[in-house]
């Protein structure tokens, strides 16, 4: 907590007429130079990607609970995970909290694309099945995994699969999605009982749909992220043990 008070301090009191002269020169000089590299970047196809998919957030596509609005899917995915985990009373599993991530990621998906109740229910049980399966690969003694939250570290891969399947993404397509949403993953147990516990799934669920709209784009991301050195399992636990998973073998809590 120490700590945490002293950076607040020194953030809020900063001011410029306190600052070494030479230090606001470097500041000014970086913040030139970041201006023009992100300018230079500009038709780069990671920006133009992500710039597209920003370019949708005005599309009234995919609707809100409990409100009259609607929103592109990665908000809407958003604001329904936060929603459904306000209250703590969603489903478990030895993945966290699966339902509050696929839920939210299945419907605003499934609403932009049109998919049946068929669809949206398979879609479902991949996207459930992929979280016991990376479950149950990563041990969970708690002074292994760090401090981290299971529904915000396996959500991304597991909203990722829901949105995958119902974009029709092929097998590379969704590797590529799971890269991106990999890089998406975490949140702290530190933060359980306050506002940003019930975020938790909300990110989740948007990381997952958003990873799965930029690889329907096209945008790559490292396809054997998951298992690989320096990967996603690396960095929830190095103990990690991949062989012999049986994806599929899972029944819900």
């Amino acid at each position: 907590m120490e700590f945490g008070q002293t950076l607040a301090d020194y953030v809020s009191g900063v001011a410029l007429d306190r600052v070494p002269a030479r230090d606001v020169q470097i500041a000014k000089l970086a913040l030139m130079d970041q201006i023009g590299v992100a300018l230079a970047g500009v038709g780069e196809d990671p920006g133009v990607k992500v710039q597209a998919m920003v370019e949708r957030c005005t599309a009234d596509e995919a609707t809100v609970l409990g409100s009259p609005r609607k929103t592109t899917t990665w908000l809407a995915a958003l604001v329904n995970g936060t929603l459904g985990h306000t209250l703590d009373f969603d489903d478990c599993s030895t993945a966290g909290h699966p339902s509050v991530v696929l839920v939210p990621a299945m419907l605003a998906t499934g609403e932009t694309r049109n998919r049946s109740g068929r669809e949206l229910l398979e879609a479902y049980i991949a996207g459930y099945q992929v979280g016991e399966a990376l479950a149950r690969i990563v041990p969970r003694r708690a002074d292994q995994f760090h401090g981290l939250h299971s529904t915000a570290m396996f959500g991304p891969l597991m909203s990722a699969a829901v949105s995958g399947k119902l974009l029709g993404l092929d097998a590379l397509q969704q590797r590529h999605a799971w890269g991106i949403a990999s890089s998406q993953a975490g949140g702290i147990t530190g933060n359980f009982g306050t506002h940003t516990k019930p975020l938790h799934g909300g990110i989740a669920s948007q990381a997952g749909v958003m990873a799965a709209e930029l690889a329907a784009d096209g945008f790559e991301a490292n396809p054997d992220a998951i298992e690989a050195p320096l990967g996603y399992v690396y960095s929830v636990v190095a103990a990690a043990r991949m062989e012999g998973v049986d994806v599929g073998n899972a029944t819900a809590a």
